[in-house]
């Protein structure tokens, strides 16, 4: 299942958890079906559980996955309780996702990461991520968008030039992304 290479990829290593025999059964948190992300309103694509992990990806009305230009994730966690802790086994979960890495930078608890889904039609994508602890319980919210292949081919030898990149999508969609997570820790 190729979507998009972080949470998607991580999606689908989920819900292979969770088709497996023996799997929890836990019910999803109460995760809203729209949500307005800067000034879009996105719909439910996708929701998974597995165990202390729950996750959900939106787009916007009328697009689907895996070719949606703009996909929100979410990963809910009561395993990995703290942003650090649930960041670096998403990051983990991303490199073991088999995508093509182009690009990866960050903190403990946010990142900016490029990379390409390559398989029947080949998309290539930025994504923007932030981590936030609660309480016995973290968040991961990720905004994944389409990047321009002409762009992708320009930076893909170029540290400073996706740096460049991430640090404009992040005036774009860091308050969004913060909104998102502040929202989302406290669901049950």
């Amino acid at each position: 299942m190729k979507e998009t290479a972080r949470f998607l990829a991580i999606q689908a290593l989920a819900l292979s958890f969770v088709a497996a025999p023996g799997c929890s059964t836990e019910r999803a948190p109460a995760f809203h079906d729209t949500i307005d992300f800067g000034q879009e309103t996105l719909t439910k694509a996708s929701t998974w559980t597995h165990g202390g992990l729950a996750g959900i990806v939106y787009v916007p009305a009328g697009q689907k996955l895996p070719e949606a230009s703009l996909q929100v994730g979410v990963i809910i966690s009561t395993e990995h309780t703290t942003a650090s802790a649930l960041h670096a086994w998403v990051r983990e979960q991303s490199v073991r996702s088999g995508a093509f890495q182009a690009h990866d930078s960050g903190t403990s608890e946010e990142s900016c990461h490029a990379g390409a889904n390559i398989g029947v039609k080949t998309r290539t994508y930025i994504s923007l991520q932030v981590c936030k602890t609660g309480v016995a319980r973290a968040v991961c919210v990720e905004a994944d968008e389409t990047l321009p292949e002409g762009v992708f081919s320009t930076c893909v030898n170029s540290a400073a030039c996706f740096e460049d990149v991430c640090d404009a999508r992040w005036l774009v969609r860091r308050e969004a992304l913060d909104l998102l997570a502040a929202d989302v820790i406290t669901i049950r």
